[in-house]
């Protein structure tokens, strides 16, 4: 009788080891996609900030092109007056 009851307790046991390893299993699981899914979450935001430096440089064109055409208007813009009154004397 004793036998069983040790025999049972050890069955027992291996029982709940064989339940815990199958709970960890799933919980590595879950640490896995979870880890999964910030690696793609990475991913996307290392494409956001390419595409963002990339709008950056063609704003930093843009408002480079728009400075030297106001300055060659303004250059434009003196001439005109100049030749006016050239023109009107």
């Amino acid at each position: 009788m004793e036998q069983e009851k040790i025999l049972s307790m050890i069955l027992s046991k291996l029982d709940n080891i064989e339940k815990d390893q199958k709970e960890m299993k799933k919980e590595q699981q879950k640490m896995n996609n979870r880890f999964d899914k910030l690696e793609q979450g990475q991913e996307v935001i290392k494409k956001d900030i390419k595409e963002i430096k990339s709008i950056q440089k063609t704003i930093q064109e843009f408002m480079l092109s728009t400075e030297k055409a106001i300055e060659k208007y303004e250059q434009d813009h003196i001439f005109i007056e100049k030749f006016k009154k050239v023109a009107g004397e």
